[in-house]
């Protein structure tokens, strides 16, 4: 997941740069970005930043919905992303016609790789001040997350058809918008990037470092040490990850698979 966040900043500034960077470096800004704000150890010190995404995704969301409403499609990246020349716009209720099996799961496995997040749920809870009220942060968050995706989709798609991609924000066409939006994505996409590989790390140091190889506690100095090391390691693969498969369609179709 953290590798998809790379590829999905990596792709907001290429259009903010007009591809006038190679694609691979803009993704490696983002891996070296990740591995130096990933030092941080505690949620604690994140809350406040992933509250704010939250706010800023649903910006996000409201600009791009009034923006396509009253501009074309981003005609080349439905090219460059779904093959789509520019047309008539079309709409379908089922599979569109020319997509094969291979395309249609990739296209299940994005609803699947949406709510890949929750996975996050239980990590979230271990570091609450109350978890007995997590049951209620989860409903809400869950509501609030299907509200959304379902509004949006069908908002956006009746309007683009074909013409849509993923991520939706960078369907837009005119350059101003387009850059906007791509700025405040590389914010919340870095602070969910963060949120993603410290629960990552945590999840992967404990189960395996602490219980196979016998590591030492994250709160012992010799721990954090280890985190300081590790945080750039587990960075470094995601971009590897990121660089050998760099669609993001074809990247969360497997992550959602998997």
């Amino acid at each position: 997941m953290v590798g998809i966040l790379i590829i999905q900043n990596g792709q907001s500034l290429s259009q903010i740069s007009k591809g006038s960077v190679c694609f691979v470096v803009l993704c490696f800004i983002w891996a070296v970005a990740g591995a130096v704000l990933g030092q941080i150890r505690t949620l604690r010190k994140l809350g406040w930043l992933a509250n704010l995404a939250i706010w800023l995704n649903v910006l996000i969301l409201i600009i791009t919905t009034a923006v396509i409403f009253h501009s074309d499609p981003n005609y080349d990246a439905a090219l460059a992303n779904n093959n789509a020349p520019k047309g008539p716009k079309v709409t379908t209720a089922g599979p569109p016609e020319g997509v094969g099996f291979q395309g249609q799961v990739v296209g299940l496995m994005q609803a699947v790789y949406s709510y890949g997040g929750a996975m996050l749920f239980v990590e979230f809870m271990a570091e609450m001040k109350r978890p007995y009220d997590f049951w209620k942060g989860m409903v809400f968050a869950q509501t609030f997350i299907f509200c959304c995706y379902i509004i949006f989709g069908f908002l956006i798609y009746s309007h683009q058809g074909q013409f849509t991609i993923n991520p939706n924000y960078q369907g837009v066409s005119p350059y101003s918008w387009q850059t906007a939006v791509n700025a405040i994505a590389l914010v919340t996409g870095l602070i969910a990037a963060l949120l993603y590989g410290n629960i990552g790390i945590k999840v992967l140091y404990s189960t395996v470092f602490m219980e196979i190889f016998g590591f030492p506690s994250l709160a012992r100095r010799k721990g954090k040490i280890l985190w300081i090391a590790i945080v750039p390691i587990y960075w470094a693969l995601a971009f590897v990850v990121a660089a050998a498969i760099p669609s993001i369609s074809n990247l969360s179709g497997l992550i959602a698979a998997v």
